[in-house]
């Protein structure tokens, strides 16, 4: 299993009570499996290819809470959430979603 920290932007009022953007915290951790995704780049040969995407699975017994506007930091590397976060099982079993390298 794999440690897999979860980052939310907390959002600070400005000085005309406006919401904005804040620092990335850790929101809440959790242990699951993570799969390396398909290349960025075609494949060639005698070329390296750069893999930058991963699949997260995590199992649980209740909905994670995890939005698709989160971060994650796997390794010590941040990853964006890559589309929508998938909770599935009925009753719910577990929670998927596939992340690409931050920018």
């Amino acid at each position: 299993m794999t440690a897999i920290d979860v980052l939310r932007a907390t959002t600070v009022n400005d000085e005309y009570g406006d919401p904005q953007p804040g620092a990335w915290a850790v929101w809440s951790s959790f242990s699951g499996k993570v799969s390396w995704g398909n290349p960025d780049e075609p494949l060639e040969a005698g070329k390296n290819t750069v893999i930058t995407n991963r699949t997260v699975f995590i199992r649980s017994s209740a909905p994670s809470g995890i939005q698709p506007s989160d971060r994650v930091v796997i390794d010590g590397v941040t990853y964006d959430i890559d589309g929508a976060v998938a909770e599935w099982g009925d009753p719910h079993v577990g929670t998927q979603f596939a992340l690409k390298a931050a920018s």
